[in-house]
């Protein structure tokens, strides 16, 4: 690992928090972003889907339960069709 951040981590209009995760994530759209509609989906480090949704940003921030994934890093992936947002967590 080369950076941990202990603060919002931010992919061009995607907000995660916290991170390092404890028992659950956030996912928020910023402003400067028109990704409303996305399919959210977090891989853990051997590449297996630990979670898939589709969510509307409209309706508020995605609040995902992470209390039975094991430690490691995960990656998140959120796609409108247009844009693709990568992000990497820690639990």
């Amino acid at each position: 690992i080369l950076d941990v951040c202990h603060f919002d981590m931010d992919a061009n209009g995607l907000l995660v928090y916290p991170n390092p995760v404890i028992s659950e994530i956030t996912l928020e759209l910023t402003k400067s972003t028109t990704m409303v509609q996305s399919q959210v989906v977090i891989y853990n480090s051997v590449g297996q889907i630990v979670f898939s949704q589709e969510h509307s940003f409209i309706k508020g921030n995605l609040i995902i339960n992470c209390t039975n994934w094991n430690s490691g890093i995960y990656t998140v992936l959120a796609t409108n069709g247009e844009k693709v947002f990568s992000l990497k967590i820690v639990k």
